[in-house]
């Protein structure tokens, strides 16, 4: 999945030039970091299945070569077109759904957010909300900079931390 959505964020790629690149077939703008990295995520599982279809159907005389070549080309692709704008929508969808719980529902709000937070990191998924801080920190972002959802989950660890003192002092054991 990185390779093949790798060429969309290599720094060296981000200003070709003062004009804008159209995507082929789209028309649309070329946007090289959107998508970030839920879509290196849904891209390693798309490369995954299209390799073992794409293995069924070459004569194994040629697999070595023409599997790995006909994936990237292909994967490459379905980088560009589909799959990075999924996850540049994924990734404002998901800003939208903390975002609303964040203004919207108040220090009820900042409890789910705390509360969600610690079993996501037990099962190491607190990675994937990356872009969403990476988003929220960007000056030029919604938030000019302001990154308040890392406050909030960290309040999480805190209360762990506590809960685990409060049980080492209480037991005998």
């Amino acid at each position: 999945g990185s390779m093949s959505l790798g060429v969309t964020t290599m720094p060296l790629l981000l200003k070709t030039d003062a004009g804008q690149v159209l995507m082929p077939f789209t028309d649309k703008p070329f946007n090289p970091g959107a998508g970030g990295l839920l879509a290196a995520l849904m891209m390693g599982i798309v490369v995954a299945y299209l390799e073992r279809a794409i293995d069924k159907v070459i004569p194994s005389m040629l697999k070595t070569f023409l599997t790995p070549l006909l994936t990237l080309i292909i994967g490459a692709f379905l980088s560009v077109l589909i799959i990075q704008p999924a996850g540049a929508a994924l990734t404002q969808g998901i800003y939208t759904v903390l975002n609303f719980v964040y203004e919207q529902l108040g220090i009820f709000g900042g409890y789910i957010l705390a509360a969600g937070f610690l079993p996501i990191v037990s099962v190491g998924l607190h990675q994937a909300l990356t872009p969403i801080h990476v988003l929220l920190n960007n000056p030029e972002g919604p938030t000019q900079g302001i990154n308040y959802l890392l406050p909030i989950l960290m309040m999480a660890g805190g209360g762990q931390v506590g809960a685990g003192l409060a049980l080492y002092l209480k037991t005998k054991n």
